[in-house]
């Protein structure tokens, strides 16, 4: 009988890995283009820190809540599963685990979804609601939803799911105001989410069995998240830093398992995938009514003519003839064929000294030609040099 997939471990908020409880923190969490960003902006008003993680490309974005003292929201980066493949994609992880010595584990998590794209935003959520962080559920770009004729039940959806669901159009402030309320609310209460996807209890099984095996090797114990993800996403960076740490004895408890999860008729290729959506499904068709032939919106016009394969190429065609690339005149050399000082192949800014004509050694005499270049004379008059850079604003 399946069993729904317990919380990844006992939550403590506001805390990194290592460190005394600080600042309380809010991390939203989404898919790329949901308007993540958007929202972070509306929350913040546009009060951004911009640093990076250590050891990836990825960069850790972190504002304070406008009008709630003491909070913080961080943005993590974009991601459609919580399943890593890479060091970057394990950011978002990681920090939902409280594993980053770097970053406090979040005391609430703003999960951003497409209203108008449901299905597929909440395969990540219902991964997210698995950390154990208490949750709410934004749904953004409502004003496209609307436009498409999508009506949502939004409190159906958020007795599905257990947790708060607010409506938002971030880009116009909708809805701002009712988030930091339900910020508020889960900052106040603290209580982790319940998962809502079932797995078999066998595959459950196999996670427990896990733990003891972690825990006699270097790798120590994890959270059983992490345990899960080991499981199901063969060759991820979650199995790979296990077995790296571990050694041996944890790449063989993984093979194992997964042996008895096939033979059990419960192979881990596609297990999640299938059971995910498979539940979203169901609650999709309580939730979310949708005319049969949708309308189209503008946005969509106008990508099914750049997308055309003959009408986009002709769109294409058309931009590139009328955007002229700024043009430069050639660089002239002195007639002497000494190569120019470097004060010669520089604009003339305020206070800067005439430069000095390596053929004559003396001081050479700008004379300003049509902006933004500067043509320099020789003394003698003979020998110019066209000097292609813009002027810096600051020297017309």
């Amino acid at each position: 009988m399946p069993t729904a997939s317990a919380p990844a471990a006992p939550y403590e908020p506001g805390r990194a890995a290592g460190t005394a409880l600080a600042t309380r923190w809010v991390a939203l969490v989404g898919n790329p283009n949901t308007g993540k960003t958007t929202v972070f902006n509306a929350l913040t008003g546009y009060r951004a820190k911009v640093a990076n993680y250590p050891g990836v490309t990825v960069d850790k974005r972190s504002g304070p809540l406008k009008g709630v003292e003491g909070v913080f929201v961080l943005d993590l980066p974009g991601t459609y599963s919580l399943a890593a493949r890479s060091p970057d994609e394990m950011v978002a992880v990681d920090v939902l685990l409280g594993r980053r010595a770097d970053t406090p584990r979040p005391d609430a998590a703003v999960i951003v979804a497409d209203a108008s794209n449901l299905e597929r935003n909440l395969y990540l959520a219902t991964q997210a609601l698995e950390t154990g962080v208490p949750a709410v559920l934004a749904l953004n770009l409502m004003d496209i939803a609307r436009a498409r004729s999508h009506e949502i039940d939004v409190a159906a959806r958020s007795a599905r799911l257990g947790i708060p669901v607010v409506p938002l159009v971030a880009s116009r402030g909708e809805g701002i105001p009712d988030l930091v309320t339900a910020i508020e609310d889960l900052l106040a209460r603290g209580a982790p989410p319940r998962p809502v996807v079932l797995f078999p209890e066998a595959f459950e099984r196999e996670v427990a069995a896990l733990d003891p095996v972690l825990a006699a090797t270097p790798a120590g114990r994890l959270p059983a998240f992490e345990r899960r993800r080991m499981l199901l996403d063969v060759g991820g960076h979650a199995e790979r830093r296990m077995v790296e740490r571990g050694g041996p004895a944890v790449l063989a408890a993984l093979l194992a398992a997964r042996e008895r999860l096939a033979a059990a008729g419960h192979p881990v290729g596609g297990l999640e995938a299938r059971l995910r959506y498979g539940h979203l499904a169901g609650i999709a068709s309580a939730v979310l009514k949708q005319p049969a032939d949708p309308q189209a919106t503008a946005t969509d016009r106008i990508d099914r003519v750049l997308t055309h394969r003959a009408l986009g190429l002709l769109v294409f065609a058309v931009v590139m003839t009328t955007v002229r690339p700024e043009h430069h005149p050639p660089r002239l050399k002195p007639v002497t064929g000494q190569a120019p000082n470097p004060g010669i192949g520089s604009p003339a800014l305020p206070g800067m000294p005439p430069p000095i004509d390596p053929a004559t050694g003396k001081p050479g005499r700008p004379v300003p030609v049509e902006d933004p270049y500067n043509l320099y004379f020789t003394p003698d008059g003979r020998d110019a040099i066209v000097v292609a850079e813009r002027l810096h604003p600051q020297s017309r």
